[in-house]
């Protein structure tokens, strides 16, 4: 007898904030930006009004949203697990969460030296090309794009639970990389990953792994000598 598909008892409201959710993990909306009004939404998704409030109510609830009173709804996390995972993470103390990163990481880089495909490279290539350009002017914006590098990495590592706990742990850690700016500038960390997407354009998925416990290796040293670890 085959086997028939399960029933799964869902109110409205639950199935619209699941839509929601899979939009923004898309890339729909992004992270920080505002989606469409109340009236909008529901005339995109054909809801009721009570049911699309309940929908934001949830999300905002989860971590996944953020009502600003007068303002408007933003996008404060990609998913109820990465938004949970955030809250959990927040309580840690830094030590703990480098441990976390180093322990992640290096296998990020490596599936992404394994599974990257030519499009993705080549957008790697154009990340790491801009990070060099801000790490040469001693740009503010260096921390910014070294994390949007990471990210990118964690997506093409074609591993969506892996990707979203690396988001959700470098996003805890990105103001304490921020803290410690000016000694990943006297450390050089910047060259490190050049070499590390090199590895990565090559396929060599042990070397970029073996990179990666180094760069993190070194911006351990950073961080102390920031006073941030």
């Amino acid at each position: 007898m085959d086997k028939k598909p399960r029933v799964v008892n869902r109110t409205l409201s639950e199935q619209m904030a699941k839509i929601l959710e899979d939009e923004i993990y898309h890339g729909v909306w992004q992270v920080g930006q505002k989606i469409p009004s109340e009236s909008e939404l529901i005339k995109m998704y054909g809801v009721s009004r009570n049911t699309l409030r309940e929908t934001i109510h949830y999300l905002a609830l989860t971590g996944v949203l953020e009502v600003r009173p007068g303002d408007g709804t933003y996008v404060r996390s990609r998913t109820v697990f990465d938004a949970l995972l955030i809250k959990r993470l927040e309580h840690e103390d830094i030590t703990m969460i480098m441990e976390i990163r180093e322990l992640i990481e290096p296998k990020v880089m490596s599936l992404a030296a394994e599974l990257r495909t030519e499009d993705e490279l080549e957008h790697l290539l154009k990340l790491e090309h801009e990070l060099e350009a801000s790490f040469a002017q001693q740009s503010a914006e260096y921390i910014d794009k070294d994390i949007a590098l990471h990210l990118y990495l964690a997506e093409i590592c074609h591993n969506p639970f892996l990707s979203e706990i690396y988001h959700a742990v470098m996003k805890v850690y990105t103001p304490f990389l921020k803290q410690a700016y000016f000694s990943f500038l006297d450390n050089g960390v910047s060259s490190d990953h050049k070499q590390q997407c090199e590895l990565i354009r090559e396929q060599k998925a042990d070397e970029v792994r073996k990179l990666s416990e180094e760069i993190l290796m070194n911006e351990k040293k950073a961080l102390r000598e920031s006073g941030v670890l």
